[in-house]
């Protein structure tokens, strides 16, 4: 039907990439404004790692070493994706740093709509 919006557009709408690593770069998906609250209050490494929804730069080769794997671009996986970054503290510092601004812009602008 004409003019309908497909969920995954609406989400790629709050969506950016960061970059890591000179190549290597993680899409970050803000979080439903319900969810913003619980997110900045608990605000553990996890949660922030888990506001990712791809990557690229990823191969194999760079995640288990050239001799156990190949340089082909490796498929995003969200659990293998939480447990590099854990092996990754400052990529989490900068996926978390992303994820609280994009929040607070949105928390603002939606504060300002509504004082308009």
């Amino acid at each position: 039907m004409a003019g309908e919006i497909p969920v995954d557009r609406y989400l790629a709408s709050r969506e950016r990439w960061v970059e890591l690593d000179p190549g290597l770069a993680v899409r970050v998906r803000r979080p439903a404004e319900a969810r913003i609250p619980a997110l900045l209050q608990r605000g553990d490494i996890e949660a922030y790692a888990a506001c990712v929804v791809g990557w690229r730069g990823f191969t194999g080769a760079m995640l288990l070493g050239a001799a156990l794997a190949s340089d082909t671009p490796a498929p995003f996986d969200p659990e293998l994706w939480r447990e590099v970054a854990l092996d990754h503290v400052e990529w989490c510092n900068k996926i978390a740093e992303a994820v609280v601004q994009d929040c607070t812009a949105f928390l603002q602008a939606r504060d300002d709509a509504r004082k308009n």
